[in-house]
């Protein structure tokens, strides 16, 4: 399962802040199917929750709880320690996570992630002067309106595709939420290729302006010969905002996912001209022939 990239915006932390190593938190709730054939029939729900709460630098905390209304009680959060990007070019020294199993229908993953406070709490044990606290306010879904769907001229052209041309991935344009507010909500189009079974991600792109776009460009020779992959395309609407209390950016992701797999082409092996083989062919029986006369004169 692919976790959703945010964007840090406006000020993160002001200076001031004893707890100044936590950067932003976020929640996501995906909605997750696979397109099965060009007509756009889906298949394999896979819906699941992400958290995250991502840091400045390792040595800020050492762990993490996630507390949220169907937990029974704070739940420990895993440690993914290495460099992560944010959108807006920002970076953390990792995050902390807690990521469900897959759930087969919506109304299961809303049972066990519903609406109410989620507390992230993050823990310095050799100096708890650092730790900290930020609640997000889960109070409303704001899913896009569309399953992300490739045409059936996509669908079909990836299955076998020749890499050394470039792809153009269409599908229908997103449809936000009714309820989305553009003054203060945002939207995304992502799209990422990965090996097959969402393994290495070897390809990735997005738009932060997708209001009518209707495709996105793999360029020719990223992909390899002859290789298995899983495309997702990944429909995004969110909510931002800022704790009153820390100052961290805080947002709430509710995402549309569609993964498509496919194999593309072997690699051609072009054979070498007719023309240039009778010709190397025509000298080597040359020299044969030299060769004979200078040991027979």
């Amino acid at each position: 399962m692919e976790l959703t990239r945010i964007a840090v915006v406006g000020a993160t932390l002001c200076s001031g802040y004893a707890f100044a190593g936590l950067i932003a938190v976020d929640l996501g709730k995906n909605l997750q199917l696979t397109q099965t054939d060009a007509a756009g029939d889906m298949a394999n729900p896979t819906d699941y929750f992400a958290a995250r709460a991502f840091y400045q630098n390792t040595s800020d905390f050492d762990s993490a709880t996630l507390t949220w209304p169907a937990s029974g009680g704070p739940v420990p959060m895993t440690n993914v320690p290495g460099t992560y990007q944010f959108l807006n070019g920002q970076t953390a020294a990792g995050y902390y996570l807690q990521q469900s199993s897959s759930y087969g229908t919506q109304a299961a993953l809303d049972a066990a992630y519903p609406m109410g406070s989620y507390e992230y709490d993050l823990f310095n044990s050799g100096d708890p002067s650092l730790n900290t606290s930020s609640t997000i306010n889960y109070s409303t879904d704001l899913y896009p309106a569309n399953q992300p769907t490739l045409t059936a001229a996509s669908f079909n052209s990836l299955q076998g595709l020749n890499t050394t041309q470039a792809a153009t991935v269409s599908f229908a344009a997103i449809e936000d939420n009714p309820d989305f507010d553009s003054t203060s909500d945002s939207d995304y189009v992502f799209l990422d290729v990965y090996t097959a079974g969402f393994g290495s991600d070897v390809y990735s792109t997005y738009s932060a302006s997708p209001d009518g776009l209707t495709s996105l460009l793999i360029p020719a020779n990223t992909l390899t010969p002859g290789t298995s992959y899983s495309l997702l395309l990944d429909f995004d609407n969110r909510i931002t905002s800022v704790d009153p209390n820390t100052g961290t950016t805080q947002f709430q992701l509710f995402d549309t996912k569609t993964e498509v797999d496919f194999t593309t082409a072997a690699a051609v092996v072009t054979p070498e001209p007719a023309g240039f083989v009778l010709a190397g062919l025509g000298l080597l029986a040359l020299a044969c022939i030299r060769r004979y006369r200078h040991t027979t004169a």
